[in-house]
């Protein structure tokens, strides 16, 4: 079984344990084990300046690449352990990006994640939705500005719109336009604030 997935890889995309990840310019990837709550901190809670860094991978990473997808990505990603990426479309990073462990992005459409962005832990984050009748899928394209945080365990679906500076609260579910500097929370999100 593995011989024949194996096969089926498009030309350009070699199997690992990352998953399968195309092989030209676009991802030169650094692999670094994380060492417990030490990266984990310096990440997230001081926020230093990722620039340094061209792309820092965590344990048990999954990327998955499919014929018409892609990958893109600044100066300063970190995709922390169990991340999980499938890209049948765009996938986009800006600058200074840190995705937090146990997150997931799934692109069918296209996806787009602005500069100096924070994921806290399981964000979930599709632009694609199964149909009413369970046959095929709605895809439309999510768009993630700069400075935005989302906090542990939220939902961001397909279509969605989140603006510069925005705050989306832990565990919000987040579907359509959330303004700039504006802080969402629940289920659905709904504006709480803004800044």
């Amino acid at each position: 079984m593995a011989a024949e997935a194996q096969a089926k890889l498009p030309v350009g995309v070699q199997s690992s344990r990352l998953g399968d990840v195309p092989q030209d310019d676009a991802w030169r990837l650094r692999l670094e084990g994380w060492t417990g709550r030490t990266r984990y901190y310096a990440a997230v809670l001081m926020r230093p300046r990722l620039k340094g860094l061209r792309i820092s991978v965590g344990r048990r990473a999954r990327i998955v690449v499919g014929p018409q997808g892609r990958v893109k990505r600044g100066a300063g990603l970190v995709l922390d352990s169990d991340v999980h990426l499938v890209a049948q479309a765009t996938i986009t990073f800006g600058d200074d990006v840190y995705v937090g462990r146990g997150c997931q992005i799934v692109a069918f459409s296209g996806v787009r994640i602005g500069d100096r962005c924070r994921f806290g832990e399981r964000v979930s984050l599709h632009d694609e939705d199964h149909t009413p009748d369970g046959k095929g899928y709605l895809v439309a394209p999510v768009s993630i500005g700069n400075d935005v945080w989302i906090g542990a365990n939220a939902v961001v679906l397909r279509g969605s719109v989140i603006g510069d500076g925005a705050r989306v609260a832990a565990g919000a579910v987040v579907r359509g336009r959330v303004p700039a500097n504006g802080l969402v929370g629940g289920v659905p999100a709904r504006l709480l604030s803004l800044r």
